[in-house]
């Protein structure tokens, strides 16, 4: 959940929860700590590491767990081999400004395809089928932590989203900044780091070379299937639940 707390009326009211929260940001840490105080769970489980450790902090009586968000792998196509696909770069939702502008024009000159938002709230795909689709059909998915594009609503909490494993699932090379949390999700870095000053020479070298790439992204998939999909999550929330009621 994030702060809709309109679900849970009245039932939370009556009966006891254990509350997934997602987008727990420390510039409203103060809505999460009277939510709970409301609510009072025994319970709660955070997708972002940082928010999980401040609560169990602010929250003696609460079991705070750090449990990241995942995908569910049958709901994406896994596609063609990198070389086979026809979106050079994607960059979907929040971006990178910096980095995006410093390659926008290299990019179109060199005549790659690169899909990003033309206008703010268009979306690059209209519906979820070219969505789906167009995932799949990307060689390079552009990913970056919220402190990094949005530092005024995430603060220094930097956490693995929904879009990185979405990104995997549908087999793309990930570009951009691993969070923590993944590198120790999944024992190495699945991302491929970029730096503004040097970016157009790293996608250039990708593009260039995208075969290359293509064990990385068979390794990511793997560890995605292990380790990052809802199956593994709900098991790993049940059996902390199981501890915490025991």
């Amino acid at each position: 959940m994030g702060q809709q707390e309109y679900r849970f009326f009245p039932s939370g009211c009556y009966s006891e929860c254990a509350f997934y929260c997602y987008d727990c940001w420390p510039p409203q840490y103060e809505w999460w700590e009277d939510f709970f105080a409301r609510y009072r769970p025994r319970t709660a489980f955070f997708t972002a590491r940082d928010a999980a450790a401040e609560f169990a902090r602010r929250r003696a009586g609460m079991q705070a767990f750090w449990l990241p968000e995942a995908v569910d792998p049958n709901a994406y196509f896994p596609g063609r081999d990198l070389k086979y696909r026809r979106i050079h770069v994607l960059e979907l939702g929040r971006r990178h400004e910096r980095i995006h502008q410093t390659w926008k024009r290299y990019l179109e000159n060199r005549g790659y395809v690169h899909l990003y938002e033309l206008e703010k709230g268009k979306l690059v795909f209209p519906t979820h089928e070219d969505f789906i689709n167009g995932l799949s059909e990307s060689v390079v998915s552009v990913c970056f932590p919220s402190s990094m594009t949005h530092p005024e609503r995430s603060g220094n909490t930097e956490t693995v989203t929904h879009r990185f494993f979405e990104s995997m699932a549908s087999k793309c090379l990930i570009v951009g900044h691993a969070p923590q949390e993944l590198i120790d999700l999944f024992g190495y870095n699945p991302i491929v780091e970029l730096k503004p000053e040097t970016c157009v020479e790293e996608i250039e070298r990708i593009l260039q070379n995208v075969e290359n790439y293509q064990p990385l992204v068979d390794k990511n998939y793997s560890a995605l299937m292990q380790k990052g999909t809802w199956d593994v999550r709900v098991k790993t929330m049940l059996h902390m639940l199981g501890e915490v009621y025991a």
